[in-house]
């Protein structure tokens, strides 16, 4: 198993994958990724075994720290390893920088209650810890969790705002609430 960097031929896979793996209110527009992609300011890394395509990550990096912003194993291959094969390849990637991502948060009486447990289990046996940082976006409450090191706001934030344009920075000025 490999991580690549994504090609023009295996952009369909990706968007099919991106489109249907997370909840509409949790999703950049993909041109917008898609340009953000092209110009350098994020990564698309494919996920390969023996020429398959397994899943997807798109990561950025700002200031010595790796976003993990979007993580999909295809449906077909899920329960196999990929997952963690894949965080272990991305940190041997990424090298001492620190790797941070969101989940939505652990919370009772949310309708997928059992899947946020599930996925922050997974992060976590997979040597993520909490980065002390959890906020609500787009009507959603959010954790960061990290390879190691903590998370304000304030560098969340910015790092956003430099990886996805001063407009994105600007919306998360209103959307990006600390949750206490």
């Amino acid at each position: 198993m490999e991580l690549k960097t994504t090609q023009a031929g295996d952009i369909p896979a990706f968007r099919r994958l991106y489109e249907k793996a997370f909840p509409k209110n949790e999703k950049f527009p993909f041109r917008a990724l898609l340009k953000r992609f092209r110009k350098g300011n994020i990564e698309f890394l494919s996920i390969v075994d023996g020429g398959m395509f397994a899943g997807l990550m798109i990561l950025a990096e700002d200031s010595g720290k790796a976003l993990l912003n979007y993580f999909a194993i295809d449906e077909a291959n899920r329960g196999k390893g990929y997952g963690s094969k894949a965080l272990a390849l991305l940190k041997e990637r990424i090298g001492s920088r620190e790797l941070f991502l969101d989940i939505e948060l652990v919370m009772p009486g949310v309708p997928n209650a059992a899947q946020r447990e599930k996925r922050k289990a997974f992060y976590l046996r997979n040597g993520f810890t909490e980065a002390g940082l959890r906020f609500k976006m787009f009507g959603d409450s959010f954790e960061m969790l990290s390879s190691g090191a903590a998370m304000d706001m304030d560098t969340l934030r910015a790092m956003l705002g430099r990886i996805y344009g001063k407009p994105a920075e600007l919306i998360m000025k209103i959307v990006l609430k600390p949750l206490k």
